[in-house]
């Protein structure tokens, strides 16, 4: 069994794409932001494009829209900004910059655009910040609170409506299917689904954070939930939020060979892949398409092509049953199929160290995927939930 093995596929996710000016405004009872302390450009942005494109991948780009606000549409909506009543972005964005943002992420295969939020939290009715989760509440952060858990029906309407309305004000034509919640989940299972029943009426199919449960991947109210992070403590660390100019030779491998307890999204944020001086971004996006390619050459690793991707391959990973035979393998993808979102398709990855020849009759098709220095991994279709490949 040590010639073969299904992979996690690994993909990225930056958080906080879309924010203007990046310092870390805490102090001043704002957003903390991306904590990059200059302004983003259009370098940042084409950043992600180069690293997306070097990779295959379509990368999970959660967006927080408030500094996308051209028409003002957040100015008397108490509890999204700190300066309900006095919000006027109108005078200070560069139209015309944000434009080439938006043709750039709306055009290019590397963004997956995401939900994150307008301005990353809730305040109270004077702006002052209650907390930066966004979309949920918790009994620390907000008094009356009993329970810890999502936000409100009504206020979630709200945040969604707007988002949508400043999304499409700059002629994005991408349909969203992922949500990323800004600072985490909080609360039981119970607020997970409901909030994901919520996401689910709005056309989202794919959600990663950390929640209350375990599971790597769960399905909740039709909802992929898939956890990021690492995939094993104490084999992986990821880079600080605030940290650029981080160079990714310091980080170890995101999943081990013998790795089974593991999760697919590297969780990080926007300025990890920046350069204090936008003009170079180019010269670190070499190196991190060096690390993640190298990752892909690990038994065990390979590259997801989307969030949605890497959430099917995990429900494989972790509940697929595998049973060596005479001939080659059986196997049992009866609780993957059980257990996966219906959007999911019937078909998993599956590697085979080098001198194997695979072959499948019924049940399932075999077809080679990616050639590696030391395996080849190969894409299986199946239409039985028991099948057999030959070696």
């Amino acid at each position: 069994m040590d010639r073969i093995c299904i992979p996690i596929a690994l993909q990225v996710c930056f958080d906080d794409i879309g924010w203007d000016n990046g310092a870390n405004l805490y102090h001043k009872g704002q957003a903390t932001r991306t904590g990059i302390p200059r302004y983003h450009t259009y370098e940042d942005y084409e950043a992600v494009h180069l690293l997306g494109k070097g990779i295959g991948q379509r990368i999970v780009t959660p967006l927080c829209l408030a500094d996308w606000d051209k028409d003002d549409l957040l100015r008397g909506e108490v509890g999204i900004t700190h300066d309900p009543y006095g919000w006027n972005r109108a005078a200070e964005i560069n139209v015309k910059e944000f434009e080439r943002y938006a043709a750039l992420m709306d055009s290019s295969d590397s963004f997956d655009i995401t939900i994150h939020g307008l301005l990353h939290g809730c305040y109270d009715e004077n702006g002052k910040m209650l907390h930066e989760h966004e979309f949920f509440h918790t009994k620390a952060s907000v008094p009356g609170i009993e329970k810890d858990g999502p936000i409100p029906k009504w206020d979630f309407d709200r945040r969604m409506e707007l988002f949508f309305k400043i999304y499409k004000s700059w002629g994005f034509k991408k349909e969203i299917k992922n949500f990323v919640s800004p600072g985490g989940t909080y609360g039981d299972l119970e607020g997970i689904e409901t909030l994901a029943g919520w996401l689910y009426d709005l056309g989202i199919r794919n959600w990663t954070n950390k929640y209350c449960f375990k599971d790597p991947v769960r399905s909740v109210s039709g909802v992929t939930c898939v956890t990021s992070g690492g995939a094993m403590p104490g084999t992986f660390a990821s880079p600080p939020w605030d940290s650029y100019d981080f160079d990714p030779e310091v980080l170890g491998h995101f999943v081990s060979h013998d790795n089974r307890g593991g999760v697919a999204t590297f969780s990080m944020h926007w300025p990890n892949i920046l350069r204090y001086y936008p003009k170079r971004n180019a010269e670190s996006i070499g190196r991190w398409i060096d690390y993640f390619k190298a990752e892909a050459e690990v038994f065990g690793t390979m590259l997801s092509k989307d969030l949605a991707f890497a959430g099917n391959q995990l429900f494989y990973h972790h509940h697929t049953g595998i049973e060596k035979t005479a001939d080659g393998y059986r196997f049992d993808v009866s609780e993957a199929k059980a257990r996966k979102s219906a959007h999911h398709p019937d078909t998993l990855y599956v590697s085979f160290k080098k001198g194997i020849r695979p072959t499948a009759k019924g049940g399932a098709t075999l077809t080679l995927y990616e050639e590696h220095k030391d395996f080849d991994t190969y894409e299986i279709k199946h239409n039985e939930n028991v099948f057999e490949i030959f070696i």
